[in-house]
């Protein structure tokens, strides 16, 4: 469970970077965030779209919070 739970902590902190610093029309960056929300559905049941509450966690709460939210 302990490697489950750094995995989706991972995950959640490269799609925070994505949707707040990158290029979310990029081909690069759509194939990336298609294999993180594939991963994290397979690790949670659940989509990105419900976990959007990660993008831009660290404004208002830890990451370890959002994943216990997200799990």
């Amino acid at each position: 469970m302990e490697e489950a739970r750094k995995e989706v902590g991972e995950i959640i902190d490269r799609l925070a970077v994505i949707y707040d610093e990158e290029d979310v029309n990029s081909p690069d960056i759509l194939r990336e965030i298609e294999r993180l929300g594939a991963r994290l559905k397979e690790l949670t049941g659940k989509t990105i779209e419900e976990c959007r509450y990660f993008e831009q966690y660290w404004s208002y709460m830890s990451l370890d919070d959002v994943v216990d939210r997200v799990l």
